[in-house]
């Protein structure tokens, strides 16, 4: 785990060395409420790797993998965008056999916005997911598609704190029902909807380049299986460090590192820590 942090600090330092200070952001909203502009496309690829640790009592098993994907968004009003997010997810289970967790993750449409207000800006926004098949489990393989669809809705505000951005928000977390195959057995499995809090800072070391952090707290309620509800209810703190730095004139290159915790008060449910690494390209026109 001591390599992950040094390569994450290296790759942010040789990011910073290498920022041009000719370009401006393509955006005067802070990099955690980003969205594109009126009659601005953007692609952004993305490409994470993900160390993980599951725990259910004494029992521990560790999952890498990685999740690549892209994300396209076009402003359709001067403060409003639509888009969309597609990603491909490969982990591995370290269990006897193994067990491999792959395939397309769920479809995520969605609308971004801002306006001025006050002394900052208020953000807002809804992301729709779907999945384009069932949760399936066929041996030792498992889909990475949830099997349903959600809602999260979102609320932020954001200002000016010294020279850099301060902010909060507020989102909601919708499930709706999603199906579970394992062989010929097939489950509907409901709720486990929850609350999420999220801060931020952003502060400006050079014209071209930015430093991030922010610390999220989310909350999930019980979920229900086959009309029976559980008692699998679950609290996650995260913690994100990221550099929107400019790389030219209609380009950003965003290095990330994200640590989070998820614990639950039923000692029969995973209790999960997970470490990633990884960067994305922001390409605008």
């Amino acid at each position: 785990m001591k390599m992950v942090y040094t390569i994450a600090a290296m790759l942010l330092a040789g990011s910073l060395a290498i920022a041009a200070d000719t370009a401006g952001t393509n955006n005067d909203i802070s990099e955690f409420h980003q969205h594109a502009m009126g009659g601005q496309l953007e692609i952004t690829p993305h490409l994470m790797y993900d160390m993980a640790k599951s725990e259910v009592g004494t029992a521990s098993t560790d999952i890498t993998g990685f999740r690549l994907g892209s994300e396209v968004e076009y402003g359709v009003h001067e403060r409003f965008s639509v888009g969309a997010d597609l990603s491909y997810r490969s982990w591995t289970a370290d269990t006897t056999p193994e067990i491999k967790i792959s395939g397309l993750e769920d479809v995520i449409l969605f609308g971004r916005g801002s306006s001025a207000m006050g002394m900052g800006r208020l953000a807002y926004g809804l992301d729709l997911g779907y999945s384009l098949g069932d949760h399936e489990t066929s041996g030792n393989d498992v889909d990475a598609q949830t099997g349903g669809m959600s809602l999260v809705p979102y609320v932020g505000y954001e200002f000016m704190a010294g020279p850099g951005t301060l902010g909060g928000q507020l989102r909601y977390t919708w499930l709706g029902e999603r199906t579970d195959k394992n062989g010929a057995t097939e489950t509907k499995i409901e709720d486990g909807s929850g609350l999420g809090l999220g801060a931020f800072y952003e502060y400006p070391v050079s014209e071209g380049a930015t430093v991030g952090a922010s610390l999220r707290y989310d909350m999930s309620g019980n979920t229900k299986t086959a009309g029976v509800t559980g008692t699998d209810q679950r609290n996650t703190l995260g913690v994100s460090v990221y550099a929107p730095i400019n790389a030219g004139t209609n380009m950003t290159v965003i290095p990330r590192l994200d640590w989070s915790q998820q614990s639950a008060d039923n000692a029969a449910t995973a209790e999960v820590g997970q470490v990633s690494i990884g960067a994305a390209l922001r390409i605008w026109m």
